[in-house]
C-alpha cells in the first residue's frame, strides 16, 4: 500500500511538471514584439459667429473627418421646430441621416466653410409669440486613418 502511494505521489507530480511546462512554453513569448501604434489625438471646435457663420476647427493633433448635428430649439420646448428649415452650404457639406457632414477631412489648425447658408422660419402661429429660437451645434471629429469612421460613427461609408 506504503509503494502504491509513493509511485501515484510521483506520477502525479511528473504531470503537473509536464503540463506547467508544456503551458509556459506555449505563453511564452521572449521575443520584442515588432508593433508598435500611436493613437491620433482628435479635438474638434465649433467657431460661430452668428447663426450664418458656423464652423468647425481642427484642434487636435492629427488629420480628422468631421460631422455636425444641428439641433433646433425653441424656448418654449413644447413648439414643434417643424416650420424651421436649415440650408446647409451643399457645395462642402452633405446631409445624411441627421447628420452634416464636411465633404473631406481637415489638417491640423484647419477649419471648414461655414455649415449654413439660411435658416428660415416658417409661419408661426399665435403660441410662437415671445417664443426664441436657438440652435446647439454639435461637432465630431474621427482620425482619417485605418477607417476609423466606420466604428466610431457606425457607418460602412463616408458619404461624399
Amino acid at each position: 500500500m506504503k509503494n502504491r502511494l509513493i509511485i501515484f505521489s510521483a506520477i502525479l507530480l511528473i504531470s503537473i511538471m509536464v503540463v506547467g511546462g508544456t503551458f509556459a512554453w506555449f505563453t511564452s513569448s521572449p521575443e520584442a514584439s515588432l508593433t508598435k501604434g500611436e493613437m491620433g489625438i482628435i479635438k474638434v471646435e465649433v467657431i460661430e459667429n452668428g447663426l450664418d457663420n458656423i464652423s468647425v476647427k481642427n484642434i487636435g493633433l492629427s488629420d480628422c473627418y468631421v460631422r455636425v448635428r444641428l439641433i433646433p430649439k425653441w424656448s418654449n420646448q413644447t413648439l414643434s421646430v417643424s416650420n424651421v428649415d436649415i440650408d446647409i452650404n451643399g457645395s462642402y457639406w452633405i446631409e445624411k441621416d441627421g447628420y452634416c457632414y464636411y465633404k473631406g477631412s481637415l489638417g491640423v489648425s484647419e477649419m471648414t466653410t461655414d455649415l449654413i447658408e439660411s435658416i428660415v422660419v416658417g409661419e408661426l402661429t399665435p403660441e410662437y409669440e415671445g417664443a426664441i429660437l436657438t440652435l446647439k451645434v454639435v461637432a465630431e471629429g474621427v482620425q482619417t486613418t485605418n477607417e476609423a469612421w466606420k466604428e466610431v460613427w457606425s457607418i460602412d461609408s463616408l458619404p461624399f
